[in-house]
């Protein structure tokens, strides 16, 4: 009997054990606020609402439509909720596609834009800006799973938990019509979950305690506005990660009986250096965006817990194309286009990480309201969509370490959408 117990309290023990996969946040893969998703992301030489905050925080100097008379009010509130799904597939050589069993995502955004009017007579006039920011998945991408690596093949920045709250808060000084710096913090925060199975009397508990993770990173850019049509950014992210390991116990009659080293939580976000240039046509009424950011991937690495390597990543350069035509006055459409190049090398031994090369594309639209009903101030209701389109990748073993020798091929594509409101006073 005791020792049937004993195995179930093992088996109970390792199920509850987990790794977590995930290498990127919410906004580190899709981005921050319908308008510059519906740019790809095109949008450190733009950063005219709270997106800012992650974009570029020197754009919080210098907004611009639809938040009318900015520099007199100052304050506006978004609220956003987005939809993320998949269809990634594997596919074995004679057999047919197999799709990634990753569920789909919904999450919620908020941000909160502050201009001198806000607190007057505290700062000096019309030169400082704030601006907040959050981000918080309603739910897993995936389940909690363990994983052995020399066989499962994975989606390393979509098969992930995603469970990565972010914060975001950060200032502007405006030296002038032309230039302003801003600065601040992202603020991560993820849950862990300790686990002990103990034995009394020949039955066994099983209790669980949650532990909240924090992480924080500066961030930093310039915004400049020639005043011509023209405005530069420029944008640093500081690298981040959580890489926090623990153990899960099993005792019985107050001894320990086995204990298992394990990853909790496994979370890397890139030291970025981000430039964009942005173009305002007065006829038609045009805004086109370029971007690129450096992406410093090299700094990750992925070990077990034992301080072995067991795949690395490298440097990239992220290129993107935002366009923003105004119809009107209350009404514009958006659209943009990405090359995101993978950092993950060949995967030519043991492990399976998988993400090539993609294509990002997006549509968006906008339209504000002077007044509605009882509000007396602006409101703006944006929507995008955006394609994540993987190039087919191949994998080629040169080493007889997997159960996938004869290789596999891999690819589909992400899709996600949202919607956001905002209320300018």
């Amino acid at each position: 009997m005791k020792t049937m117990l004993l195995r179930t309290g093992c088996f109970v023990f390792m199920l509850t054990a987990s790794i977590g996969t995930a290498h990127a946040d919410i906004a580190s893969n899709f981005g921050l606020g319908a308008n510059a998703l519906s740019m790809s992301g095109a949008y450190t030489g733009v950063a005219d609402d709270f997106s800012a905050c992650y974009y570029n925080p020197g754009g919080l100097a210098f907004q611009q439509w639809p938040v009318f008379a900015h520099d007199k009010r100052g304050t506006a509130l978004y609220i956003g909720a987005g939809y993320l799904t998949n269809r990634l597939w594997t596919k074995d050589p004679g057999s047919t596609k197999r799709y990634a069993d990753i569920a789909p995502l919904t999450f919620e955004q908020l941000g909160l834009t502050l201009g001198p009017s806000a607190l007057a007579g505290l700062l000096p006039e019309r030169r400082v800006y704030f601006g907040v920011a959050f981000y918080s998945p309603t739910d897993a991408v995936i389940g909690w799973k363990k994983r052995n690596t020399s066989v499962d093949r994975y989606f390393v920045f979509y098969d992930n938990q995603n469970r990565i709250f972010g914060f975001l808060a950060d200032a502007a000084y405006r030296f002038n019509d032309h230039l302003s710096v801003g600065a601040g913090v992202n603020i991560y925060a993820a849950s862990k979950t300790i686990t002990d199975v103990n034995f009394v009397q020949s039955s066994f508990y099983h209790t669980e305690n949650n532990v909240i993770l924090i992480k924080a990173a500066p961030v930093a850019g310039i915004m400049i506005n020639t005043g011509s049509g023209f405005k530069i950014g420029l944008d640093y992210r500081a690298e981040t990660r959580f890489n926090d390991y623990g153990v899960n116990n099993l005792y019985a009659s107050g001894l320990l009986l086995y204990a298992q080293s394990f990853n909790y939580v496994r979370f890397f976000s890139p030291e970025q250096y981000a430039a964009g240039v942005s173009y305002q046509f007065a006829k038609p009424n045009l805004l086109i965006s370029v971007d690129a950011t450096y992406m410093h991937w090299s700094d990750f690495i992925d070990d077990q817990g034992d301080g072995t390597p067991r795949t690395s990543l490298f440097d990239t350069v992220v290129p993107r194309l935002g366009v923003r035509w105004s119809l009107k006055e209350d009404i514009r459409l958006s659209a943009g286009y990405a090359f995101i190049r993978s950092p993950v090398r060949d995967q030519t031994g043991e492990t399976n990480f998988l993400d090539s090369n993609k294509h990002l594309v997006s549509l968006g639209a906008s339209y504000t309201f002077k007044k509605a009903g009882f509000w007396q101030a602006p409101i703006t209701l944006s929507a995008y969509v955006q394609d994540t389109l993987f190039q087919t990748g191949y994998v080629h073993k040169t080493q007889p370490v997997s159960q996938y020798q004869q290789g596999y091929a891999f690819g589909g594509s992400v899709y996600d959408g949202g919607i956001e409101c905002r209320f300018v006073w």
